[in-house]
């Protein structure tokens, strides 16, 4: 019986010159030996390809051909041992490498001949090996570009301080499990930069890194954009339904800002996301899974919401597994002078300046306060740099600057809080004035006080030199 695609062959019409120029005109090595393993026929390409004269092969028995090294195996001594058909890889004479084929044929249900069937793999052997070797290099140099992306994800955050060091120590030692966290702190001291400064030295580094602003949605929109919705959810709903942030994240990392911020009926919602993995879409009835990290970040103390009923204990609890805060600027002075030197260099890269500041610039942005903190900071130097002509500038460019640029802290911790950011204003004001006006006398005259007023303040925030 044909197997499918052969075709019926008449016999008595193929010559033997036929047959011979057929197996002379093949790209393969053609090898016909009897039982005795003593060759019957070899074409010129099997010789070229094992480095063998034809006569040479006629002349010994394939045992002899091994024996004296012409062969490193053969495929006929293992078929005549098992009576099967056997492939092995061999080396030839001349150290290609060869896929040699063995394949009995029998006579009458007895073994008569063997037809060995040559390819040279030498080539395909490189090119294989060539491939390992740009395998191995692609993945060093993935590795090597992993390892600068992490230095790069390390170094975006500019840090002197001892205090915000040690934050990012903890930040890096926990990015590596999927442990929810919370990071408070005053607004603009960098709790973004910090959430994905953790992401990117997390497992999930190649995975999406979503950002929820949980003040900036409409609290009737929240579930749907959160959840997302399925077709016909409601009046206007997209066609087909619309994927809600939190799928978007699947496989990466969910950052909720402005925790505080979240309406108390999601609270219970998202509470449900976080403990079971699961989310359910505005208007479905199919709850789907979720492989998803969660960092929190807020400005607002959340324990003091918990206990005024504002915010979820359950889920504060279960936001706050690991609590990382960063300290605002005015208590990490150390920070401000390497950040301040990372702005300039990104706003000078960024349009080709070389615009520095005067000592004493430098040292009235280190004496400030920056209420606002690193976003206050960015702001006031970029809106001087692009306001000035001049390559070096001065401290005069930071007068009305600063002060319009103000940003009044969201939470006052305390009475000494208070009393400090008063005391720092009030001194950059009177120090200015002095300034302004060449004397503490015409100064007191400016505003209307005793000259002794303006000493004694001085003198009690520590500035009577």
């Amino acid at each position: 019986m044909l197997q499918k695609g052969a075709t019926m062959v008449n016999k008595g019409k193929i010559d033997t010159k036929l047959l011979l120029a057929a197996l002379d005109s093949s790209h393969d090595g053609i090898h016909i030996l009897d039982k005795s393993g003593n060759t019957l026929y070899i074409n010129q390409t099997c010789c070229e390809m094992e480095g063998v004269m034809a006569e040479q092969v006629h002349n010994h028995n394939v045992k002899e051909l091994v024996e004296q090294g012409i062969y490193s195996d053969s495929v006929t001594l293992k078929v005549l041992e098992t009576n099967q058909v056997v492939s092995i890889m061999q080396k030839a004479f001349n150290g290609r490498l060869l896929l040699v084929t063995g394949t009995p044929i029998y006579e009458n249900g007895v073994l008569d001949k063997i037809f060995v069937n040559t390819r040279d793999i030498t080539e395909l052997n490189e090119l294989r090996e060539q491939l390992s070797k740009a395998s191995d290099t692609a993945i060093r140099y993935k590795q090597e570009l992993e390892v600068l992306r992490r230095e790069r994800a390390t170094n975006n955050i500019v840090c002197r301080s001892k205090e915000m060091d040690k934050t990012l120590k903890i930040a890096k030692n926990v990015a590596g499990v999927d442990s929810t966290i919370l990071i408070t702190g005053e607004s603009g001291v960098g709790k973004g930069m910090l959430a994905k400064f953790i992401h990117d030295n997390s497992t999930r580094c190649n995975g999406p890194f979503i950002t929820i602003d949980c003040s900036a949605i409409p609290e009737s929109l929240f579930e749907s954009e959160l959840f997302g919705y399925v077709s016909g959810a409601f009046t206007g709903a997209a066609k087909g339904g619309k994927k809600g942030l939190m799928e978007l994240a699947d496989g990466g990392t969910v950052f909720l800002d402005e925790i505080g911020e979240l309406p108390m009926a999601m609270q219970a919602k998202l509470l449900r996301a976080i403990q079971d993995k699961v989310i359910l879409p505005v208007g479905g009835d199919e709850y789907k899974k979720l492989d998803v990290r969660y960092i929190s970040a807020t400005n607002k103390k959340l324990e003091d919401m918990v206990a005024e009923g504002t915010f979820r204990e359950d889920l504060y609890y279960r936001l706050n597994v690991v609590p990382l805060e960063i300290l605002p600027l005015r208590q990490r002075r150390d920070d401000v002078i390497p950040i301040l030197a990372e702005i300039v260099n990104r706003i000078n890269d960024r349009y080709g300046w070389e615009k520095t500041f005067d000592d004493k610039f430098v040292r009235e942005c280190l004496e400030y306060s920056w209420p606002g903190n690193v976003r206050q900071l960015e702001n006031v130097i970029e809106r001087v740099m692009v306001s000035s002509d001049k390559n070096k500038i001065s401290a005069d460019t930071l007068s009305g600057v600063i002060e319009s640029a103000d940003i009044v802290p969201d939470t006052i911790e305390g009475a000494s809080e208070y009393q400090k950011l008063i005391a720092d204003y009030d001194t950059k004001l009177l120090m200015r004035l002095i300034e302004s006006e060449g004397s503490i006398t015409l100064a007191a005259k400016k505003i209307n006080v005793a000259p002794s007023t303006i000493r004694r303040k001085l003198q009690r925030y520590g500035k009577n030199k």
